[in-house]
């Protein structure tokens, strides 16, 4: 596909509105375009330019509208040349770029290009759709208008037809690289429109999405499917997830947003029941997201009673599924008995709340300081202690020291409070926690919380110790 001059958005001046009766220079455009192209058009079977300029007419496009009040004073002038450069070839989008490259020589508004580029470009996509994306991108898109985010984008929304019409030959070309770095603007806003429109298409991409696309776009199908399409679309998301820990993790979203009618008895006893596998996995996190109803001991007693060789994948689905952190205690400490070390490391601080109430904070800290002293646990240990020791700093420093210097519950505790007295805004009061840390460890964890507080708000950094 070869590239194609732009058709600019963005002049810096205004031009007298036309008189009534009178036809503005965007009109004559279009009026130009039509009688020369007409006959590559017809012959083509379409009057593509002539239907949009019927379009432009009838009203300003929407999404230009938005920029009426926004447009400067003054006479349009065209903008210079595309980065890009234009050579026009054949194929069926021959008359099209013909007539954006005669777009971009013209003197109209801001509103008036907007609109006219806009027409052209939803009706050009319907014949080639990557021919009008590549012109779309030619434009200067790291303009502010052009980076706004995809819902306001205004150039995404002339291809809605278009995705929504064409959405396996969106995503192809998307796939393909051919549009570059570019493209990820459009494409969120295709995967967007098809999530609406097609919800089970677009679960059968999820295999080939990145993982950050994975979770936002799921969350959007999945609540625009049909009830007797979620079971299925469940396997679906089970097998496309990369690890286990974004399988549990896709699993435990959906299932929040539609939990299974069943009670959890039943649930269990399917999940249970099924061999290992993508209908197990959604089977697992359906039982798990209705458990999060239950009050903390009905809780832990439908954990105790999964057959034992189950219990730390039941526990993982249930830390996945949690919302809310009641229940979050009791599924940690399953997961502790079964010993399951390394799920804990990698997804059980995120869990924590961030700002616990008074009554949370003081029952998270008791429970801390009677974890086992394991180096995989110490960002739960810090996030379960840093509500006291942000609410309630000098209690929970007189617990510490209670505890003998070196005793892993208490240097952990002292990163943890040093962190909180940084955010506090109180330096001189964190330094001096950490001159009281003996692990070296565990003070090199201090200091690089420090370092790292000091980069994220450009504080002036210190480098040598506390």
């Amino acid at each position: 596909m070869k590239p194609v001059k732009p058709v600019p958005l963005i002049t810096p001046a205004r031009r007298p509105a036309a008189a009534p009766g009178r036809q503005t220079p965007a009109a004559r455009l279009l009026t130009h375009i039509g009688a020369l192209l007409l006959g590559g058009l017809l012959a083509g079977g379409g009057s593509a330019v002539w239907s949009y300029a019927q379009e432009h007419h009838s009203g300003a496009a929407e999404g230009a509208a938005d920029l009426s009040s926004q447009e400067p004073s003054g006479k349009a002038a065209p903008r210079r040349a595309s980065r890009r450069g234009a050579q026009i070839d054949g194929g069926p989008g021959r008359e099209f770029r013909m007539a954006w490259q005669e777009l971009s020589r013209q003197h109209l508004s801001k509103r008036e290009r907007l609109t006219t580029g806009m027409a052209l470009l939803k009706k050009w996509s319907r014949v080639d759709l990557e021919g009008a994306l590549q012109a779309a991108l030619s434009e200067e898109w790291d303009d502010p208008l052009f980076l706004s985010a995809p819902k306001q984008c205004p150039l995404a929304r002339a291809f809605s037809d278009a995705f929504r019409d064409q959405p396996e030959e969106a995503w192809r070309i998307f796939q393909s690289g051919r549009l570059g770095v570019g493209g990820r603007l459009f494409q969120e806003a295709m995967l967007a429109q098809v999530a609406q429109s097609n919800p089970k298409l677009t679960l059968s991409l999820l295999p080939e999405m990145s993982p950050e696309q994975r979770g936002r776009i799921l969350q959007q199908a999945f609540g625009n499917l049909k009830q007797e399409d979620r079971k299925a679309a469940l396997e679906t998301v089970a097998a496309s997830a990369g690890s286990e820990e974004e399988r549990g993790r896709l699993l435990g979203e959906v299932m929040r947003l539609s939990p299974p009618p069943e009670d959890p008895a039943t649930l269990r006893a399917q999940w249970t029941a099924l061999p290992e596998g993508p209908e197990r996995d959604a089977a697992l996190a359906g039982w798990a997201s209705k458990i999060q109803q239950l009050t903390p001991e009905a809780f832990a007693a439908e954990l105790a009673r999964i057959p034992e060789g189950q219990r730390a994948g039941a526990a993982r689905a249930a830390l996945n599924g949690l919302d809310g952190t009641v229940n979050l205690l009791p599924v940690l400490d399953e997961l502790i008995a079964a010993g399951d070390w390394e799920y804990l490391e990698k997804s059980g601080a995120e869990k924590f709340p961030s700002y616990p109430d008074s009554n949370q904070a003081k029952q998270l800290s008791d429970w801390a300081l009677n974890l086992p002293a394991r180096p995989e646990l110490s960002d739960i240990y810090q996030k379960s202690a840093l509500g006291m020791a942000l609410q309630d700093p000098q209690s929970f420093l007189t617990v510490l020291n209670s505890l003998p210097p070196g005793d892993w519950h208490r240097e952990q505790g002292l990163v943890g409070l040093a962190q909180a007295t940084l955010m506090q805004g109180n330096p001189a009061g964190a330094a001096a926690i950490m001159e009281s840390i003996a692990d070296p460890v565990a003070k090199q964890a201090a200091l690089t919380n420090r370092y790292n507080y000091e980069i994220l708000g450009s504080r002036p950094v210190t480098r040598n110790g506390p």
